[in-house]
C-alpha cells in the first residue's frame, strides 16, 4: 500500500478485488430480481375451526352463500394413506366455480384453464391449527397475464369466507428476495478474490493464486442458477407444446400414456364458455411422488393433482399445457430427486400427445 499525503492508496489488486465484489453483488441482485417473480406462496389464513372437516363444512356453506358453487373435494391425505400408506396430517382441497368470472378469464387467457376449478386447501399444521390456503389474484394474474380483470372480486370473497380467521402468510415471493445469507457469502467470496488479487499484485508470487480460485468458485456456486432453477420457466411456470393430433386424439393419447406410466386418472373437466374453442383438463395422481411432495411441504397440495390442459388455439392448433415441476418445486421450497422424476414423467406424457 502506497502512502499519498496523509493516506495510503490501496494496492491495485485490492481495488480490483473490491470491484469484483461489487460486480458479484450486482449479478446476484440481477438474477434475484429475475427469479423473485417466479414463485408466489399461496395466501394462508389460520382458522378457529377444531378440525379440517369443520372448516370444510363452514367453507362450503359460505361458498354457496357467496354465489360460488362448490364442486367437490380432493382429500389428499386420505387418498395417499389408502394408496401408499402415507401418514400425513389431514389435508383436503376444496374445488369451486365462480360462474360470473371464470368464463371471461378463460376467454382472455386459455391457460387459465389449468388453474380451474378454483380451489382452497384446508389443512392441519404441525401444531394442530387448521388453515386455509388459496392462490390469490395477484399470483393468477401474473401467471396467466390477465391484468386485474375481476380477480380481486374472487380474492375478497375468499377473504370474507375467512373472516373469522387471521392471515398467517400473505402471497409473496420466495427465494432470493433480498440481501440475506447468499449476499453475505458473496461478499466473503469477493473478499477472497480481492485478497488474492492484492497479494498477487503485491508479491508477484503464485502461492497466493489459489485464493483467486477459491473466491471465484465460491462466487460461482452462490450466484443463483442451479440446474433446476435454470430449467424452470421463469415467466409463469407453464410449459405449452403444440400437437398435430385433433383435440380428441390428443386427449386420448395423454390419458393412455399417463396411465401406462403409473399416473392414476382423476377428474376430467371440459371447460365451456360462449364462443370458446374446446378446452379439456385432465387430472392425474402419482401417489408415491405426491406423498413425498406433501411430506416436504403440505401447501404443495394446492397444486395437486397433476394436470394437463388440452386446448385449441385461435389458429386451430391443438396445444398441451402442464405445470413445470421445477417451478412448483421453487414455489414450495421443494428441491429433491422427486421434482426431477416428476419433471421427466410429465414431459414424457406430454410427448405422447404431440403426434408426428
Amino acid at each position: 500500500m502506497r502512502r499519498i499525503g496523509g493516506w495510503r492508496r490501496p494496492a491495485s489488486g485490492a481495488i480490483v478485488g473490491l470491484m469484483v465484489s461489487a460486480l458479484l453483488l450486482v449479478a446476484h441482485s440481477a438474477v434475484a430480481q429475475g427469479q423473485t417473480s417466479v414463485p408466489w406462496a399461496p395466501e394462508t389464513f389460520s382458522t378457529s375451526a377444531a378440525t379440517v372437516d369443520d372448516a370444510v363444512s363452514e367453507l362450503e356453506s359460505r361458498l354457496a352463500a357467496q354465489g360460488l358453487e362448490p364442486l367437490g373435494q380432493v382429500p389428499h391425505s386420505e387418498i395417499l394413506a389408502a394408496a401408499v400408506g402415507a401418514d400425513l396430517r389431514d389435508t383436503k382441497l376444496i374445488l369451486f366455480q365462480d360462474a360470473s368470472n371464470d368464463g371471461a378469464l378463460l376467454a382472455k387467457s386459455r391457460t387459465y384453464g389449468i388453474d380451474l376449478p378454483q380451489k382452497v386447501l384446508v389443512w392441519e399444521d404441525a401444531q394442530g391449527d387448521i388453515k386455509l390456503s388459496f392462490n390469490n389474484g395477484d399470483y393468477l394474474a401474473r401467471r396467466h397475464r390477465l391484468g386485474r380483470l375481476n380477480l380481486t372480486d374472487v380474492d375478497n370473497d375468499l377473504r370474507l369466507l375467512a373472516s373469522s380467521a387471521t392471515p398467517t402468510t400473505t402471497a409473496g415471493k420466495l427465494a432470493f428476495t433480498g440481501p440475506g445469507l447468499s449476499s453475505t457469502l458473496l461478499l466473503i467470496a469477493g473478499a477472497f478474490v480481492g485478497a488474492g488479487l492484492a497479494l498477487v499484485v503485491a508479491s508477484q508470487r503464485r502461492v497466493f493464486a489459489p485464493l483467486l480460485a477459491v473466491g471465484a468458485l465460491a462466487a460461482a456456486t452462490l450466484v443463483p442458477g442451479s440446474i433446476d432453477r435454470a430449467q424452470a420457466d421463469t415467466t409463469n411456470g407453464l410449459i405449452t407444446v403444440a400437437s398435430t393430433y385433433t383435440l380428441d386424439q390428443a386427449v386420448e393419447n395423454i390419458r393412455m400414456s399417463a396411465e401406462q406410466k403409473g399416473l392414476r386418472a382423476g377428474i376430467t373437466v371440459t371447460h365451456a364458455a360462449d364462443d370458446l374453442p374446446p378446452t379439456v383438463l385432465l387430472t392425474f395422481g402419482q401417489p408415491e411422488l405426491n406423498a413425498e411432495l406433501l411430506e416436504q411441504d403440505q401447501l404443495y397440495g394446492v397444486d395437486l393433482p397433476q394436470k394437463f390442459l388440452i386446448w385449441e388455439g385461435e389458429d386451430g392448433i391443438i396445444n398441451i399445457t402442464y405445470n413445470d415441476p421445477v417451478y412448483l418445486g421453487l414455489r414450495h421450497g421443494v428441491e429433491s430427486p422427486t421434482v426431477r422424476r416428476l419433471q421427466t414423467l410429465m414431459a414424457a406424457v406430454a410427448a405422447d400427445g404431440l403426434g408426428s
